[in-house]
């Protein structure tokens, strides 16, 4: 691929797959499943409530509805991998771009793995979780602390230089 049809699909991918769809599209998703996750755990959670089929049905629904979630978070990381992350030709500005963009991928990646950890522990400890925990963990499964717009602006600015 040509340097200048390469800077545009890492400026269509960053545009595209990261601001409007990892930073936007995924988190309204995640607020709405977690808070309804969160809802039905502490119904679950209640010791006067006899064990509802449908409750543990919508539940596991969220939980692989959560899954489906990572997974197009793990596509978008390794869509930038393959995309931002293989030098096309060497020089001081090919430099910096690659940096920043391995820095945006480490981010993407943490924000990932920080996710499943929660999620894991989420689930596996479905009736002994308090409700602060599930507000913190709610929090931190929409927020994306290591990737932010403007990072993505920076990175973009970057793929306009020549």
């Amino acid at each position: 691929m040509p340097p200048s049809s390469a800077a545009a699909a890492s400026r269509t991918y960053l545009q595209d797959r990261v601001q409007r769809h990892y930073l936007e599209v995924l988190p309204s998703r995640w607020r709405a499943v977690l808070s309804r996750l969160a809802k039905n755990t502490q119904l679950r959670q209640k010791a006067d409530v006899v064990v509802d089929n449908n409750l543990l049905s919508d539940i596991q629904a969220d939980f692989d509805l959560i899954h489906a979630l990572l997974a197009e978070e793990h596509r978008i990381y390794r869509e930038g991998v393959t995309c931002l992350c293989s030098p096309a030709s060497s020089g001081e500005a090919e430099t910096r771009r690659l940096a920043a963009a391995q820095q945006l991928m480490q981010g993407m990646l943490s924000c990932i793995a920080m996710k499943e950890l929660l999620i894991a522990h989420w689930k596996g400890a479905l009736l002994d979780t308090s409700p602060s925990t599930l507000r913190v963990y709610c929090h931190a499964c929409i927020s994306n602390p290591h990737v932010s717009a403007t990072n993505v602006e920076r990175l973009l600015a970057l793929y306009t230089l020549p």
